[in-house]
């Protein structure tokens, strides 16, 4: 396995710190198959590396610990990296935070307390003030951290939303023969409508991804600005999307769907996919096709490419916008956890918060009050944060 990272032993179980991804490369086969097991694709190592490639690397190091059994089976891994920012206290984060829902540390079910344990006197290395947990369902992992890292309070909630599912059937016939009638009458006139505009659904491959992607990321720019919005598909994210993208489509566990027109796509959305769950990442459609109800379309065709992979649940994320709730069974909680290690950086960790906040709702009254004056305002609101 080449030279290893420091490492600790409790309990029968090794835990080693890694800060190079080449150290990595001999668990990934074993990562990758818990991200499978628990149904998490945003904490599989494509999905994190690329982002740590992309997007967390100039700044930060890596301080990802992974925990094997005395057969060197692998039963925990803990993908977190430790950013250092001037004038503020260092924080871990787990690796694609805040880029995709559901990122969690992994461990085999039942195991989360003995595997935090093993990891505890790793991830303490560097002195971390806090560590991050990032848009999260109800989970054991800040309580369990909380206790084996030695946080000196309870674990904060300081952000939450709403994630939309779809519960799916044995086939897609019998999810839509439990829809209502002006449900199913309402997909036979859109997909009339699709064939009269003479659009048309498909699937990337290998070989048209790369040119897909570029489409979709050129889509959802124009409609972001179309709406006065603000995307958070920076150049490092479309990097990372692509990288991640690229890898897991070859291991048939990233779905992106195209609506073509006459004269090229008009629509895409991007899925990814662990165990029986496929997640919606995020997608995009021309503003001057809405008529024919693109975002809808695509979402119809996901729920049928899901049933046809046999999946149990199809993941819409946060957000609320209307026509995901006409297909969402139900709606489960996503919250952020912030487990504060250090005292002397509490206080200062609290007013931090407090800046966030802040500045999330100068910018919704800007953006309610003027567009313009929202993005003329950005830079401002930036300087504020580093004071």
């Amino acid at each position: 396995m080449g030279a290893r990272g420091p490492q600790t032993v409790r309990s029968g179980l090794r835990a080693e710190l890694h800060e190079t991804v080449e150290s990595l490369d001999p668990w990934l086969d074993g990562w990758r198959d818990l991200a499978a097991r628990l149904a998490l694709p945003y904490s599989s190592p494509e999905w994190m590396l690329a982002f740590w490639q992309h997007r967390h690397a100039r700044g930060a190091h890596l301080h990802a610990v992974t925990v094997c059994d005395a057969q060197e089976r692998l039963v925990g891994v803990l993908p977190f990296y430790l950013e250092r920012r001037r004038a503020r206290p260092p924080v871990l984060w787990l690796l694609a935070s805040g880029i995709g829902q559901r990122t969690s540390p992994l461990a085999v079910p039942g195991r989360e307390a003995e595997v935090a344990a093993a990891a505890a006197p790793l991830l303490g290395r560097g002195l971390p003030a806090s560590v991050v947990l990032p848009a999260m369902p109800e989970s054991v992992w800040p309580e369990v951290l909380a206790h084996e890292v030695g946080a000196v309070r309870s674990p904060r909630r300081w952000q939450a939303s709403g994630g939309l599912l779809v519960d799916l059937a044995a086939d897609h016939e019998s999810w839509l023969a439990v829809r209502s009638r002006t449900f199913r009458k309402k997909r036979v006139r859109r997909l009339r409508d699709l064939a009269a505009a003479g659009l048309t659904l498909r699937q990337s491959t290998d070989d048209s991804l790369a040119e897909d992607l570029a489409a979709t990321f050129r889509l959802h720019r124009l409609r972001f600005a179309t709406e006065s919005r603000r995307s958070s598909l920076t150049s490092d994210v479309e990097a990372a999307v692509r990288h991640a993208a690229t890898a897991m489509l070859a291991r048939g566990t990233c779905v992106h769907l195209v609506l073509d027109g006459p004269e090229g796509a008009v629509g895409g959305d991007l899925y990814f996919v662990a165990g029986e769950r496929m997640c919606g990442w995020n997608g995009g459609f021309d503003p001057s096709w809405a008529h024919v109800s693109p975002g809808t379309c695509l979402l119809d065709e996901a729920i049928r490419v899901a049933h046809e992979r046999g999946l149990g649940v199809l993941d819409l994320g946060a957000g609320e916008q209307a026509f995901k709730r006409r297909f969402a069974t139900r709606e489960e909680s996503l919250e952020w956890t912030q487990v504060v290690l250090r005292p002397a950086m509490a206080r200062v960790l609290d007013a931090e918060r407090a800046l966030r906040t802040a500045r999330t709702r100068a910018r919704a009254l800007l953006a309610r009050w003027s567009p313009a004056a929202s993005v003329a305002a950005e830079r401002t609101l930036e300087v504020a944060a580093l004071v």
